[in-house]
């Protein structure tokens, strides 16, 4: 079996590793695709292992870098019977991070549970993100493979052809780390780019006809794995909670 030190060095391998497949897929995504299953294989890096090296990475940086407590904030709403109540988002000016609101709370019994319900908001957030790598690939590769049926390709080579292309989402976004860290909704559009970038390429990669379907089939491709993916991540987020309370 091939060690991690050897996946690594040939995903990095300058003549025929990472530079060539993140090179061809978004300039030749389906010439890419095409050589890649019917010709020579020995070119690119492996599709499921890119993505999973990838996703590793792209998760540890995610985690420690950028949707990290220091980034988010809390903010206090008074509704209509002048109830105070608070919501999370972005960290703006002016506005206490996480950290800083919870350690200003005086009374210790309110500070412990405002902490507990943090954590275990942090421990989920990182079970969801890992579960997106995992799950996302799969499905992009199902509805893929049943919007772009007239291509001629099997289910199989729809998840190696959605691996490459998530993983190069991935390595763009870690090369991105530094501004994404600038602010969260900065690591969102970041990600929404690249998202978009994903979509051409699918549609780029199996076009038939034109590239108003191709586009069209992409995008349903992007909206019905997004919303089964969401019905996931919102039933893995009630099991979660309920197995925690």
């Amino acid at each position: 079996m091939r060690s991690l030190a050897e996946d690594m060095l040939g995903i990095f391998n300058l003549e025929r590793g990472m530079l060539y497949t993140l090179r061809e897929l978004f300039l030749r995504p389906s010439t890419f695709l095409d050589e890649y299953f019917n010709k020579d294989r020995r070119r690119p890096v492996h599709p499921l292992r890119f993505l999973f090296l990838t996703a590793a990475l792209a998760t540890f940086l995610s985690l420690n870098l950028v949707f990290v407590s220091d980034n988010f904030s809390l903010k206090p709403r008074v509704d209509e019977s002048g109830n105070v109540n608070f919501s999370l988002g972005p960290r703006e000016d002016g506005v206490q991070s996480i950290d800083e609101a919870v350690k200003g709370i005086e009374n210790e019994e309110a500070r412990a549970q405002l902490t507990e319900i943090f954590d275990r908001a942090s421990t989920l957030f990182n079970q969801l993100l890992n579960t997106l790598f995992l799950v996302l690939a799969p499905l992009r590769a199902l509805f893929s493979w049943l919007f772009f049926r007239k291509k001629g390709y099997n289910y199989a080579e729809h998840l190696a052809a959605n691996a490459f292309m998530l993983g190069w989402q991935n390595t763009f976004f870690i090369l991105l780390v530094p501004i994404a860290m600038l602010n969260v909704n900065i690591a969102i559009l970041v990600g929404f780019i690249l998202s978009l970038i994903v979509t051409y390429m699918l549609a780029s990669a199996f076009k038939t006809k034109n590239w108003f379907s191709a586009i069209s089939r992409a995008f349903a491709v992007s909206f019905c794995s997004g919303l089964v993916f969401t019905a996931v991540i919102v039933g893995l987020v009630v099991y979660i909670f309920n197995s925690t309370v």
